[in-house]
C-alpha cells in the first residue's frame, strides 16, 4: 500500500518576522482606492519607478491586491460544456482590469501586458500546478492547468506567479523571483526550458515529487528539507529556522487517507 509523509511543522514562541514592507506593497495599498484607467496606471509606474525590477514588483502587487479570483469562472472552465469564449476572455486585458477578477490565465495575460508597456522583457508560461488538494495519484488533467510568467531582470529570467502572491487573501512576496528549484515542486510548465534548471526533469519525476506546502516557505524557511531513506527509517533534514523555534511532527498516511 502507498503511504504519503506529510511534514506537519507547528511552532512554539513569540514570531519576530520583520514587519517591514516592500516600498511597491506600501504604494499598492496606497493607490487601493484609486480609480486609475490602465493607460494612467501604466504611466504613474513608468514615471514614479525607475528600475525594471521596482516596476516588474508594483505590477505583481497591484494584480495580487486588485484582481479577485474568479471562482465561478473555474468552475465553468473544468466542465466539458463549457463555452470556449469564457476562456477567450481571459485574452481581454481591458475587461479583466475592469471587471477586476480573472484565472490564472487573465492574471498572467495581464501581467504580460503591463510588463510589456513599461519595456521589460517577459513570456506568458503554461503547465499545470500542483496543490495541496490534488497531489495524491496526481495525473496531469486540464483541472490543473495553470499559467505564469517569467521576467527578464538585470539579464537574467526569474519566474513570478501572480496568482498565487494572494491565494490565501493574504499578499506574499514568495512567489515573486521564485528559486526554479521551488516552484518546480508545484509548477511543471509545458515547455521545459522554463524550468530554468541545469537537470530537467520529467513529468513522472514531477508527479511522483514529494509535496512541500507554501505554508513551510511562508514561515521563514529558506531551503528545501533534505529527504533520505534505508529499509528502516525516514531521514528529514530541515535546516533551523532563523526566524523562530519550531516543533515538528510527522504523520503517514495511505491513498485513502487513512
Amino acid at each position: 500500500m502507498k503511504k504519503y509523509l506529510f511534514i506537519l511543522i507547528t511552532f512554539f514562541g513569540i514570531f519576530n518576522f520583520s514587519q517591514t514592507k516592500e516600498k511597491e506593497l506600501i504604494i499598492v495599498q496606497n493607490l487601493t482606492l484609486e480609480n486609475f484607467k490602465i493607460e494612467e496606471l501604466i504611466k504613474f509606474v513608468n514615471s514614479n519607478f525607475k528600475s525594471e525590477n521596482e516596476k516588474a514588483k508594483f505590477y505583481y502587487y497591484w494584480i495580487a491586491k486588485n484582481i479577485k479570483y474568479d471562482d465561478n469562472l473555474f468552475e465553468k472552465l473544468n466542465d466539458s460544456k463549457y463555452i470556449p469564449l469564457e476562456s477567450e476572455n481571459q485574452k481581454d486585458i481591458f475587461r479583466i482590469y475592469i471587471e477586476k477578477k480573472a484565472v490564472c490565465e487573465g492574471y498572467s495575460n495581464l501581467y504580460h501586458y503591463l510588463l510589456n508597456s513599461s519595456n521589460i522583457k517577459n513570456e506568458f508560461i503554461s503547465g499545470n500546478a500542483k496543490t495541496f488538494y490534488d497531489f495524491r495519484n496526481y495525473e496531469f488533467n486540464h483541472t490543473n492547468k495553470h499559467a505564469w510568467n517569467a521576467v527578464f531582470i538585470n539579464n537574467h529570467w526569474i519566474l513570478v506567479d501572480t496568482t498565487w502572491a494572494s491565494a490565501n487573501s493574504e499578499i506574499t512576496e514568495n512567489y515573486y523571483d521564485v528559486k526554479p528549484e521551488r516552484l518546480i515542486l508545484t509548477h511543471f510548465p509545458n515547455d521545459s526550458k522554463w524550468q530554468l534548471m541545469k537537470n530537467l526533469i520529467t513529468k513522472d519525476e514531477f508527479k511522483n515529487s514529494p509535496f512541500l506546502d507554501n505554508f513551510y516557505f511562508e514561515k521563514g524557511f529558506r531551503e528545501l528539507p533534505k529527504i533520505n531513506s534505508d529499509n528502516k527509517f525516514i531521514y528529514i533534514y530541515i535546516k533551523k529556522n532563523p526566524n523562530k523555534n519550531w516543533l515538528v511532527s510527522f504523520k503517514f498516511e495511505n491513498e485513502n487517507g487513512v
